[in-house]
């Protein structure tokens, strides 16, 4: 399994569920192909959460760089397993703060958590695609943080 250890608190949640200890012991597909197809499918469905988060928050900069993402995760996970996921619903409930400021101040510290997370990924990454797609999802983390930032900077909203 992956030695990982990932930061960003969304990404932990869905983790520790998709990561679960297999029972079938006759499973021969190598353990470090299969743990990034599961840390591949953990950021698909965080990356769909904080999509439906900034569309509910109607931020549309950030929105454009985690849609980015989403669409590189998902590429990367089918030449990766094979698995074609077409349904783009995230599970869970979009905007789940209680006030807009403590939104986008989570919003801001997830996206540094995830860009930190990518950046590890790439590094233990041995296929060079992939951490090549890793390295993207990182700028792009850079990017909607720097988003968040300039709307919180420019509109005042807090």
């Amino acid at each position: 399994m992956l030695e990982l250890r990932p930061t960003d608190p969304e990404f932990v949640r869905v983790w520790s569920r998709v990561n679960k200890p297999k029972n079938d012991a006759a499973d021969t597909e190598p353990a470090a192909s299969a743990g990034w197809a599961e840390f591949l499918e953990g950021r698909l469905e965080t990356e769909r959460q904080r999509v439906r988060d900034y569309r509910a928050l109607a931020l549309q900069s950030p929105l454009t760089e985690s849609r980015s993402r989403v669409r590189a995760l998902g590429a990367a996970r089918f030449f990766q397993t094979g698995a074609a996921d077409f349904n783009h619903t995230p599970k869970g409930a979009a905007n789940r703060y209680p006030t807009r400021a403590e939104a986008i101040q989570a919003l801001y510290q997830s996206e540094h958590a995830a860009e930190a997370d990518y950046r590890r990924a790439a590094e233990i990454c041995t296929d060079a695609t992939l951490a090549g797609v890793f390295l993207r999802c990182a700028q792009s983390c850079q990017n909607g943080r720097l988003a968040l930032w300039r709307i919180i900077e420019n509109a005042q909203l807090i």
